[in-house]
């Protein structure tokens, strides 16, 4: 059984066996790559905010764990 993974979009060349009949085995057009830059730019800034809320509770996380820093004490 053959189990290779399908070949990247934007480089076909590579793929071994690549099937050009296959319509989702095309090159994205200038539209569809500006989308997915735009789709990427917008999950990497949720990440960060996401990145972002979490920080300060597990600051307060790892505070309630060990206590209160008080060097020297």
């Amino acid at each position: 059984m053959n189990t290779m993974q399908p070949p990247e979009k934007e480089s076909p060349v590579r793929a071994e066996h690549y099937d050009t009949t296959d319509p989702d085995n095309r090159p994205l057009n200038r539209e569809e790559r500006r989308a997915l830059r735009e789709q990427d730019r917008l999950m990497e800034k949720r990440r960060q905010a996401r990145k972002a809320r979490e920080a300060p509770r597990s600051d307060q996380a790892r505070e309630q764990r060990t206590g209160p820093d008080t060097p020297g004490t």
